[in-house]
């Protein structure tokens, strides 16, 4: 069985984050020994912190949840009201393409994300953006863009892995969200891909608002697992509170 652990080391104290810009480990050959799992980490790490889709005992244990739709010649009939209305106002407006306009992507991110999102530091943001090109390189990831008379406006990156799309991240400038271009990019993607792939998976959300917008596609809510152990020192834990404040 294989099950990855990606591990940093901070003033001598071995810790295993969730990398940004994923959602989970998955398990490959078999199914997870709580009680092996956690008496290895245990041994090993300071701090742990990852995401499962199974529940698993001895941790604290954090229900998260994420959005999938199931891709058919039907999807489109179960949008919502108010995203078929958007859609339409949205394709009066804008034209959706394969872009390589990759710096023009992290740009947005940078100006209207970063400020809003904790985790998109710029060495994140440098992950991100290799991120996406070594998708692009082995062809398993292509740059959705938005363009309003030809002019990049925004986009959304996916993945294209067997039969399931994957939706890494997406922005828009203001004015196009407020006309609906993310629900046009997503109508885009759905009407083009959904004869070649069964499931569009939106990544998540926990964000109420961000998760209405996925289920306005007809998108299901699944449930997966946040897990932490903290067995640091308590020097280290008084001077990461001091340095928080």
């Amino acid at each position: 069985m294989v099950f990855p652990l990606t591990k940093i080391s901070k003033k001598g104290q071995q810790q295993y984050f969730q990398p940004p810009f994923t959602r989970e480990f998955e398990l490959a050959g078999g199914e997870l020994s709580s009680t092996e799992l956690w008496e290895y980490l245990k041994q090993n790490f300071k701090f742990i912190q990852f995401r499962h889709y199974k529940a698993i005992s001895n941790f604290n244990i954090e229900l998260r949840v994420h959005q999938f739709l199931k891709l058919s010649e039907k999807t489109q009939a179960n949008y919502s009201t108010n995203a078929k209305r958007l859609i339409k106002k949205a394709d009066k407006i804008y034209t959706y393409a394969v872009s390589d306009e990759l710096n023009s992507f992290m740009e947005l991110i940078g100006n209207l994300l970063a400020p809003k999102i904790a985790e998109f530091t710029d060495r994140n943001l440098g992950k991100l953006r290799s991120l996406m090109l070594n998708a692009k390189a082995v062809n398993q990831g292509k740059l959705v863009g938005i363009y309003e008379n030809d002019i990049f406006i925004g986009g959304g990156f996916f993945f294209f892995e067997e039969k399931r799309i994957t939706y890494l991240k997406g922005v828009a400038t203001e004015e196009a969200k407020k006309n609906g271009a993310m629900f046009g990019l997503i109508n885009h993607v759905i009407t083009k891909y959904s004869s070649e792939f069964d499931v569009l998976d939106f990544g998540g959300s926990n964000v109420e608002n961000v998760a209405q917008f996925y289920r306005k596609f007809g998108a299901e809510d699944r449930t997966y697992y946040n897990y932490e152990i903290n067995q640091l020192p308590g020097w280290y834990k008084l001077g990461k509170k001091i340095l928080n404040k």
